[in-house]
């Protein structure tokens, strides 16, 4: 959409500094069901107000569309939720709430990182040049703004559902300093009206995918920060690799025998991610599983006879849930993508255990697994081989 004539005196043209915008394609083609992502786009905001200087400020410019096939109903409403980091903050959102047609509209970030309209009267100044939304129709609502997530939502008109189509949204973000990445969990939700004798409906996984964030231009200068910095994560201890751990409990000595695995990971550099760890905060079990597998450099698969019947589909009712639900979300993974998750999927054997307990779907007789002896760097040494933490 070309530019609206007139621009205000003072307008920031990011495009001047290649350093201080980035494309990203990294969501580019990301498929949520029928809602689809694109590239992204992201300028950083500089300078931040004063009081925001222990931060780095970002536009971002977020595409989406709704793929409805031609016979299917339209959904009669539609969700796209995007989650960042604790520490991220989602600082404002365009658009906020469109309860009647609108037509398409610049905006501009102001100095208290605000979007406002561009032809309105603003004494604090813009930071950054417009964000041009296009021409809208009712109804959206935006939900989400001073947390870490953004979520918009489309309802249909009365007796119709959502348009196919492309939109555009805009987000404001506050990151802790010194990132060169963010990561972003996408998901989706609608509403088809479906034929309930053919017993179908509508599928959405979510997805956990990292933008590059643009870097500060030399000369820039930032303020020094005011109080301590919120933590980065993801970061392990000597740089090493992100590790999820997925096991079964059960009985308590192997999740005993687990816990020294992930004190002996730890200590050799991996950044490990267990469900041991912070037990004070409250989650969704589901969407911090899903994360750590998507985000994480590789699975560690801990056999053990209950591990084989989850795979198995022999495990009591009722029991072992958790574990069920990571053996499914990795056989879905590995049957969607082998290549790629033959490498990032690692079966280990703890000691007192069995080869013989490694599920099928993990082909144990055709490839590599890891045998611990003990939990020391040497008892566990082709484990931390193929994890870039021993000699090679």
């Amino acid at each position: 959409m070309p530019p609206s004539p007139d621009p205000l005196v003072g307008d920031i043209p990011l495009y001047l500094a290649d350093e201080t915008k980035s494309i990203d394609s990294t969501p580019s083609g990301i498929a949520l069901g029928m809602i689809r992502l694109w590239a992204w786009q992201l300028y950083r905001l500089h300078p931040l107000p004063r009081d925001l200087s222990m931060y780095e400020g970002y536009l971002v410019r977020i595409n989406y569309e709704f793929d409805i096939a031609l016979d299917v109903p339209a959904p009669v409403w539609a969700e796209v939720q995007l989650a960042f980091p604790e520490n991220v903050i989602v600082v404002d959102a365009l658009p906020r709430a469109v309860h009647s047609p609108e037509r398409a509209y610049a905006y501009r970030v102001n100095g208290s990182l605000n979007f406002v309209r561009r032809d309105s009267p603003d004494p604090t100044g813009p930071v950054a040049p417009e964000a041009a939304l296009p021409a809208a129709a009712p109804h959206i609502e935006c939900f989400g703004v001073g947390g870490n997530t953004a979520r918009w939502r489309h309802t249909g008109a009365e007796g119709a559902g959502i348009r196919a189509g492309s939109h555009v949204a805009w987000l404001v973000l506050l990151t802790p300093p010194g990132q060169e990445e963010l990561a972003v969990l996408a998901t989706g939700q609608y509403r088809v009206e479906i034929d309930p004798q053919l017993g179908l409906a509508p599928v959405c996984r979510p997805d956990a995918f990292s933008v590059r964030l643009p870097q500060p231009v030399p000369g820039d200068n930032p303020a020094p920060p005011v109080g301590p910095a919120p933590a980065t994560p993801g970061t392990g201890a000597h740089g090493g690799p992100r590790v999820f751990i997925s096991y079964s409990q059960d009985p308590p000595e192997h999740s005993e025998a687990v816990e020294q695995l992930w004190h002996l990971l730890k200590g050799c550099g991996a950044d490990v991610r267990i469900d041991k760890e912070h037990l004070e905060r409250q989650r969704n079990w589901s969407d911090w599983t899903t994360v750590q597998i998507l985000r994480s450099d590789y699975t560690i698969v801990v056999a053990s006879p209950a591990y084989l019947a989850a795979s198995e589909d022999q495990l009591p009712a009722g029991r072992n849930l958790g574990i069920r639900s990571e053996y499914v979300r990795l056989a879905d993974l590995l049957h969607r993508n082998r290549p790629l998750w033959t490498m990032k999927i690692l079966p280990v054997v703890l000691p007192g255990r069995s080869v013989d307990e490694i599920p099928l779907t993990f082909l144990p007789g055709t490839v590599d697994h890891h045998i611990i002896h003990d939990f020391t760097p040497q008892g566990a040494a082709s484990l931390l081989r193929t994890l870039g933490l021993g000699p090679r």
